[in-house]
């Protein structure tokens, strides 16, 4: 567990909404947290973190070398930092669904999906949260499928909602979170609720892909009949209308 009061300095790559991702090589990059919390909150944060990393791996989930790090802000205030192995835009997700082929964008979608089965079908999804989006993959030359966000390292709901709180980048969205719990619940329930996490998959696939609907729909009515039949019908009946919500295209805009 390192900790330093001079962390490396370089242009940002991409934004986020909990850290904005700085490219530090041509294979990592560096990822800031907006946390301030003293020395035994942030231990707590990082040990998660650490455990988050092991669980998802013990269940097959592909996670990159990815590495915690404490950071001292003086005046006993600390917040972490995250360095993890990088990805090129072009092997994101969410780019090879939009610019890639119909075998590509099945491709992605099916070991997403699959992912997401392997934790709603372990003890895991009883203990912690996850959130499979197109936007927190990408994908090896190899087409492995990767899970690059990892943080919040999601416990359960009401800790995941604290942590958001906590590591909110403003002042709006974190009194919008703190005061509103039914736009935390609609932030979160997706991270918990597997009809809401494979629709959510899906949804944002079809809105990328619009001319690919039924393969996308087809695809994922099969893998989930065969890993997680029990959610079939409920998924089904959600495809009805694949049209994602104005907050729900808000609350994804800006997180």
């Amino acid at each position: 567990m390192k900790q330093t009061r001079n962390p490396l300095r370089v242009p940002q790559a991409h934004l986020g909404f909990f850290s904005k991702p700085i490219t530090i090589s041509k294979s990592h990059v560096l990822k800031k947290y907006n946390l301030k919390e003293d020395k035994d909150a942030i231990k707590k944060i990082y040990k998660n973190h650490e455990s988050f990393l092991e669980d998802f791996r013990n269940i097959g989930i592909k996670i990159p070398k990815t590495t915690g790090e404490i950071i001292s802000l003086g005046k006993n205030k600390y917040t972490l930092y995250i360095t993890q192995s990088r990805f090129s835009k072009e092997r994101l997700a969410g780019e090879i669904v939009k610019n890639g082929s119909r075998e590509n964008a099945l491709m992605v979608l099916e070991k997403i999906i699959i992912d997401a089965s392997k934790y709603l079908n372990s003890s895991l999804s009883k203990t912690r949260g996850f959130h499979p989006t197109l936007r927190n993959y990408a994908f090896s030359e190899e087409d492995e499928a990767y899970l690059i966000d990892t943080f919040p390292p999601y416990t359960t709901q009401e800790e995941t909602k604290k942590m958001m709180i906590a590591a909110s980048p403003n002042i709006i969205t974190k009194l919008g979170l703190k005061y509103s719990d039914h736009l935390a619940n609609y932030f979160t329930k997706e991270y918990y609720d597997g009809t809401e996490m494979i629709s959510g998959i899906i949804k944002t696939a079809i809105r990328m892909k619009p001319n690919l609907r039924n393969d996308l729909e087809e695809l994922t009515l099969n893998i989930v009949d065969k890993n997680i039949p029990s959610l079939k019908k409920q998924i089904k009946k959600t495809l009805e209308n694949p049209k994602q919500s104005l907050l729900w295209k808000i609350a994804h805009k800006i997180y």
